[in-house]
């Protein structure tokens, strides 16, 4: 077996972002549906390839939207 991709690390570990945001002990965004008002995807959330990243940001899209119209 061949793995071509390297080892992703957020760059958000070890900052502090200006929202009150909750992440994993690698340094991922945790999604908080409950709140509302802020949504992560992609890479944010976990490693993933482009066609993952795309189908998550589409969902946490139309979640956003759904959060919006509840209001």
């Amino acid at each position: 077996m061949v793995v071509l991709a390297t080892g992703m690390e957020p760059s958000t570990a070890g900052m502090k972002l200006p929202a009150d945001l909750k992440f994993t002990d690698e340094g991922f965004i945790l999604p908080d549906f409950e709140e509302g008002g802020m949504f992560a995807a992609g890479c944010a959330v976990r490693p993933a390839d482009v066609v993952s990243c795309n189908q998550n940001a589409t969902g946490i899209a139309l979640k956003a939207i759904q959060t919006l119209v509840k209001k």
